[in-house]
């Protein structure tokens, strides 16, 4: 039973499906392709975050006064047990330098209480913590977190 709810306006950032479709086409026919065929595996596609992860993410931002989000792509290393050598993303918080104008990254071990907080870890999660690994597909795609990827897709 699908819950009742009244029509809110679409964010700014929202893009529709055929965008969407677009641009996953576009990295999986290019880029995707290219390092599939260098690494000799398929490599990932996608990742899938769950919203508490996101919730966590939002008040550690919080926390910190940051006012955005950089991403980074990363790579595990070759000999990682579950990824070895995949793509990944990376979130960063980051804040505004009033003197160049520019967003600079919050760098969370720089900070002065980074040990204390490090110390006294109070993750109460059943999924894994990493925010940049979970999820990842391939390998991930079919029920490992990753679950059904639904771009690109030609229905309109």
């Amino acid at each position: 039973m699908k819950r009742k709810r009244s029509a809110k306006p679409l964010p700014e950032i929202f893009i529709s499906k055929e965008v969407v479709n677009e641009r996953v086409q576009n990295f999986i026919s290019g880029k995707h392709a290219l390092l599939s065929t260098a690494m000799g595996k398929p490599e990932t596609r996608a990742a899938w975050y769950s919203l508490q992860q996101f919730e966590q993410l939002m008040r550690e931002f919080y926390y910190l006064n940051a006012d955005g989000l950089r991403i980074y792509f990363g790579a595990y290393p070759k000999d990682d047990l579950q990824y070895p050598d995949h793509l990944t993303v990376i979130f960063v918080p980051t804040y505004l330098d009033e003197e160049t104008g520019k967003q600079k990254d919050i760098i969370i071990d720089d900070d002065d209480e980074y040990t204390t907080r490090a110390a006294s870890k109070s993750f109460k999660f059943d999924i894994p913590k990493n925010l940049d690994s979970i999820g990842l597909c391939p390998p991930g795609c079919d029920g490992d977190g990753g679950g059904d990827l639904s771009y690109p897709n030609d229905t309109k």
